[in-house]
């Protein structure tokens, strides 16, 4: 099997690839930035193939001739930008047409040259104000309210994909994940805020408080079980449904984590604050959790990463990949 993953170089990218790699696929990541240096050495190691072709997804004669050139049978299509509000105001088109234009350049591109299966990794952000207004969150029945210019534009992906495949027949399930966190995660320039989990992280190996508005108690997804769901979707030789959720089974707080920190590197410490000008960890408020018994039914996902689990892999790889995982 060849999977092209667009936005291949980023956190989520290279978080499936490593999860596709290990099980013996061929793996193209077509990316604007160069593959970090740490994934593409240790990907070496494993079972499947990695290319790495560098170039604009929204080039349509690129896309086509990399999705030709490598006989891909399958796109996991992850090429997007997460804009803080400085960049929602002063970079509007540019997160637009990433996110938005080359979901349609995907999806014409898959079409025109017989793709399998396009798999579009969406957010659980789609549902807007919503996710604080109902207990949980279905596929099927919750509302998609969007605000920010990110969720909007997920918003719009996501109906791109859902025309396309009346239009078409494409298969093209969506994967609208929840708040992802784990190995692979770096400062890319396309992730304006990074999880929460690697910000006070960041902070504990500088030796540096961290100051939290609140305790962040939501149901954080480790990395790889996000490439392990992924993998499953991508391999699943009938999928049931259109839309999945991709998230955790274990709820914890960032003041969690943060406890585990302070055992790790003496000298850490952390506190909740009302003094806004104090903060410097930034992460959503806690929202609705994001249900995945459909997942779970129609793959057989496990998640297996509660909040020790993530911790003790999450430090080994940081161990091993000081490079990326550099500090502030």
């Amino acid at each position: 099997m060849s999977v092209l993953i667009t936005g291949g170089a980023g956190f989520v990218g290279i978080s499936i690839a490593e999860a596709l790699l290990e099980r013996g696929s061929s793996v193209v990541a077509l990316d604007v930035n160069p593959y970090p240096e740490h994934a593409k050495a240790h990907f070496e190691q494993l079972p499947g193939t990695l290319r790495h072709v560098q170039g604009d997804v929204l080039d349509q004669a690129l896309l086509e001739g990399t999705i030709q050139a490598h006989g891909v049978s399958t796109i996991v299509h992850t090429a997007a930008i997460t804009p803080n509000l400085d960049r929602e105001i002063a970079d509007a088109r540019s997160v637009v047409s990433v996110n938005c234009v080359s979901t349609a350049a995907v999806l014409g591109a898959a079409t025109k040259l017989k793709v399998a299966r396009v798999v579009h990794t969406s957010t659980g952000a789609v549902y807007g104000r919503g996710q604080w207004e109902q207990d949980e969150l279905f596929e099927a029945s919750s509302e998609r309210r969007p605000e920010s210019l990110y969720e909007i534009t997920k918003v719009a992906a996501e109906q791109l994909v859902q025309r396309h495949r009346q239009l078409t027949r494409l298969d093209a399930p969506i994967l609208r994940l929840g708040d992802v966190f784990g190995a692979w995660e770096y400062r890319s320039g396309v992730r304006d805020v990074l999880s929460a989990p690697f910000q006070v992280t960041d902070l504990a190996r500088l030796r540096r408080k961290a100051w939290l508005p609140r305790p962040g108690l939501k149901y954080w997804v480790y990395s790889r079980d996000v490439g392990k769901a992924v993998h499953l979707i991508v391999t699943a030789n009938r999928l049931q449904h259109d839309v999945y959720h991709v998230s955790s089974a274990y709820r914890w707080s960032i003041a969690e984590w943060c406890r585990l920190l302070s055992e790790r590197f003496p000298g850490f410490s952390h506190e909740i604050t009302d003094l806004a000008d104090r903060v410097n960890v930034e992460f959503r408020p806690d929202h609705s959790p994001l249900n995945i018994e459909r997942l779970i039914e129609d793959t057989g996902f496990t998640p297996q990463y509660d909040l020790q689990t993530s911790f003790d892999d999450y430090m080994s790889w940081i161990e091993r990949s000081s490079g990326m995982a550099s500090r502030s």
